[in-house]
């Protein structure tokens, strides 16, 4: 049975995220085109106070995932091969739609003027889903978020493509519903139109005449009016249509350049149940729905005030802090008055007039400036009393920064933990990344790959992801969930994915290097992003570990660490530590243990040649199917999101350069391991209130052969690779001369008897 992944599992605990990195980065992951997703920072054009706004889509939903979508982009590319174009009666403009509606509001996901479109037979063969195929019960749908309450829906309209049937065609509203799954809230939808609180069935010759006018590869628009306007509740409506069509057609319309999970929801066959996911998370790109609204009773002068829960700087240096702002109302807010306090010390009110005002369910960036001349802990919250010269009437009209001041940042060991899989393409480059990075950071980095499966005919035998997990404590307990979860709340998506320091989301490859280079490809850039984070993220505390085998039988590891915080705080202890067990050098016999390689030129996908460049040279050379070795491959974690206490709860207090000391044994049961002599055990010190890595540091623990006293005395170096004398490479200590190639570069000889 398919594994559900709660993405909502640690909404409460991850809410709002936390970073102080200073990157111009934002968006959403995307394997082909890669891009990098920042937890905060400032978004790009937003100068201060009194500057410009940039805004971004924003809803308020929790979704059940069913599946994890590799290969979306691949789909994303397919989706747009044939760019349907548009036929000039389909107005896509919301001025446009405004003025032949006199009276109407238009709201829809639209960002652009970029088409695409796909059918189940196409997403099958994109995402590599095999019970997608064959499918032709089709059901599109948006949601219309709760800014818009006492809104009332007069009209909808989507588009057709050319030549593909829409039997039934049924036009469906209904008001949000929640279904609770173990004590989350989760969005509900109907199960068909006609379950959905309102129904129009478009005539078969209405929707023939659309279709007959259009020439071949065309969108023409299907306008409907409801008989009676539906007004929007509170927590939003579901607007959605649905007919009988083709699996070989690709009927479904997109529109807009854009990965808002409410832009576009499909639902399919699965198992014998009807579920719905997210289509716009996949391939990028929202439905073509747009809905008309008469918006003259909705608020006015509501709006949210957000902020992350805790950032490090170093002491007098200014840095900006992004305040995030949400216009939950129905009209754009051209004006806020505002009042900023620092340290408990009230500010001034202020006016700021919005030169980019902030459209309806959009949230704006605006960030404040300062410095600390003190480390410790400093408070910055803006308040918004007023909307357009109106009172604020939302609850939540103030955010506040917790910023943890430094005078020097402490020596960082950074972490990058990869999403990969045996069955996943794209991932070869994820090898290389994580190879790359241990070559040039060495004993400065921990890299992981956390493996999964996806369902039946997507077997990873490394998979880390727990299956049949019933209560919160399992789930809490399993890395896979935790990492998968953690990616998501960053912006990740999709395989290959990598979490930096779990503060950013990129790809494990490219890191900050989102452009082709010169040669017209994309360059390796993990490295560079590392340090972009060290740079911007000063970490306080110094970490160390000490890990030994507490028995003969390697069931134990007895753990010795040491923290030394650089700051004094007082009232909280919010750190915590997470274990995580990896191996390298692991392979296997079979099928499941290839990894399947888009990069081999006879296979011909689009997109790979982006890669071809000389650090993946050998993948290119490669088959499409390659046996090889795999490396940091999580086997085991102990409180992988890092709740592992390392004081006594009564300690409420941090005294700067205070030696706090935490042993502890863990009971190793993994059964993944292939070989004790290739682990490596690695510690991750956890902010809590940010779940960001503040340090991290590992120790390889191994069954040590005699005569190997060389490559012990390189304490703390993780062995990358093992060679015969003849130059090939081995899985473990054989008998005779094993050359041996460190992290830190070097190469050890070792006789093994």
């Amino acid at each position: 049975m398919m594994k559900k992944l709660l993405i909502g599992l640690f909404a409460v605990l991850c809410a709002g995220g936390a970073s102080a990195q200073q990157l111009d980065v934002n968006g959403q992951v995307n394997n082909v085109t890669p891009k990098v997703v920042a937890k905060s920072g400032v978004l790009s054009n937003v100068l201060g106070l009194d500057a410009k706004t940039q805004q971004t889509k924003k809803a308020d939903f929790k979704l059940k995932s069913n599946h994890i979508w590799a290969n979306a982009n691949q789909m994303q590319q397919q989706a747009r091969l044939n760019m349907p174009m548009l036929s000039a009666n389909a107005k896509v403009a919301k001025a446009e739609k405004a003025a032949v509606d006199e009276g109407l509001t238009w709201f829809s996901y639209i960002t652009s003027n970029d088409l695409g479109a796909v059918g189940f037979d196409a997403l099958a063969s994109g995402l590599g889903v095999d019970f997608l195929a064959g499918q032709n019960k089709y059901n599109i749908a948006f949601l219309a978020p709760g800014n818009y309450a006492k809104a009332k829906i007069d009209s909808v309209e989507f588009w057709v493509l050319s030549g593909c049937q829409y039997d039934n065609l049924t036009v469906w509203v209904s008001s949000v519903k929640y279904e609770t799954v173990e004590g989350k809230n989760y969005l509900s939808f109907p199960e068909s139109a006609d379950k959905a609180d309102a129904k129009v069935v478009v005539p078969a010759a209405d929707v023939k005449a659309v279709l007959d006018k259009l020439p071949a590869n065309y969108v023409g628009p299907i306008s409907v009016k409801l008989p009676t306007p539906f007004t929007i509740p509170a927590d939003g409506a579901l607007v959605g249509y649905s007919y009988d069509g083709k699996s070989s057609d690709e009927s479904i319309v997109l529109a807009g350049i854009s990965s808002e999970a409410a832009g576009c929801f499909f639902q399919y066959d699965y198992e014998g149940e009807r579920n719905f996911e997210s289509l716009s998370s996949i391939v990028g790109m929202s439905s073509s729905i747009q809905i008309g609204m008469d918006v003259s009773d909705c608020e006015a002068n509501d709006a949210t005030v957000s902020a992350n829960p805790e950032l490090t700087t170093l002491v007098n240096t200014k840095q900006q802090y992004p305040f995030y702002i949400t216009n939950n109302s129905a009209t754009p807010i051209t004006q806020l008055t505002y009042s900023i306090s620092v340290d408990g010390v009230n500010g001034a009110e202020k006016s700021l007039d919005l030169s980019s005002p902030i459209e309806p369910m959009e949230t704006a960036s605006i960030p404040y400036t300062t410095a600390f001349e003190d480390d410790g802990v400093h408070t910055v919250e803006l308040n918004i009393s007023k909307v357009n010269g109106n009172t604020n009437i939302n609850k939540h009209s103030s955010a506040e920064y917790s910023i943890i001041a430094l005078e020097k940042s402490a020596d960082r060991v950074s972490v990058v933990e990869e999403q990969t899989g045996t069955w996943c393409g794209w991932c070869p480059r994820g090898h290389v990344a994580l190879d790359l990075l241990n070559k040039q950071l060495g004993d400065k980095v921990v890299t992981l790959a956390g493996h999964f499966a996806n369902g039946e005919s997507r077997v990873d035998p490394m998979n880390i992801l727990g299956d049949n997990i019933t209560s919160q404590a399992e789930r809490f307990a399993d890395y896979g969930l935790v990492a998968m979860t953690l990616s998501s709340l960053l912006g990740g998506g999709g395989l290959p994915g990598a979490m930096f320091d779990r503060v950013v989301a990129a790809d494990p490859y490219v890191g900050a290097n989102t452009t082709k280079g010169k040669n017209g490809t994309y360059e390796y850039g993990a490295t560079d992003l590392v340090n972009l984070l060290k740079e911007g993220n000063p970490s306080e505390a110094d970490f160390s570990m000490t890990a030994s085998w507490a028995d003969d039988k390697n069931t134990d590891i007895k753990v010795d660490l040491t923290t030394t915080f650089n700051y004094n705080r007082f009232g909280s202890f919010p750190y915590g530590v997470a274990f995580v067990l990896s191996e390298n050098g692991m392979t296997g016999k079979g099928a499941t243990w290839k990894q399947l390689n888009y990069y081999n030129k006879r296979a011909g996908v689009n997109g790979a040649s982006d890669f071809n460049n000389p650090d993946m040279a050998a993948w290119f050379k490669a088959d499409s199917y390659v046996s090889t070795t795999y490396d940091n491959v999580v086997v085991q974690a102990w409180n992988p999101l890092g709740d592992a206490a390392i004081v006594d709860k009564s300690k409420t207090d941090i005294d700067k350069g205070e030696v706090i000391s935490f042993s502890t044994t863990l009971k190793v049961n993994s059964d993944l391991i292939q070989n004790y002599n290739n682990l490596t055990l690695s510690a991750l010190l956890v902010n809590l209130n940010s779940l960001a890595v503040v340090n991290a540091a590992k120790v390889v623990l191994g069954n040590c052969a005699a005569g190997i006293e060389d490559v012990n005395s390189e304490a703390n170096n993780n062995v990358v690779s093992r060679y015969n004398v003849n130059g090939m490479r081995i899985n473990g200590t054989q008998k005779g001369l094993n050359i041996v190639k460190l992290a830190n570069g070097k190469v050890v000889k070792m006789a093994v008897k």
